[in-house]
């Protein structure tokens, strides 16, 4: 079973897209949303859980979760034997963004 573990603040196309394109090869995915109490976020964990279930209202094979503590522990407790997502790229944009001053 695939996992794909993000802040997803927001959930966005790219997203939305990986997620597609993996539904014909698993049987489930899991989308869970990390939760860190200690950073801020600019949407409420409850809204970016009801964007992704509304997103995926159709497909009954993806499961929204929440989780607050490690990916490892997480994928344990699920029995996660795959982990897919996005790179980040805040870091290169900030550094072009940067470079444009």
């Amino acid at each position: 079973m695939p996992y794909f573990p993000g802040s997803f603040d927001p959930f966005h196309i790219g997203h939305e897209s990986i997620v597609r394109r993996a539904i014909p090869l698993f049987d489930k995915i899991i989308i869970m949303i990390g939760f860190n109490a200690n950073k801020k976020s600019f949407f409420p964990i409850e809204k970016r859980i009801n964007w992704i279930n509304q997103v995926f209202k159709d497909v009954d094979k993806v499961e929204v979760r929440l989780h607050d503590g490690l990916t490892v522990d997480f994928c344990k407790e699920v029995g996660a034997n795959y982990i897919f997502g996005v790179c980040e790229l805040h870091p290169i944009l900030n550094m072009n963004v940067q470079l444009r001053k």
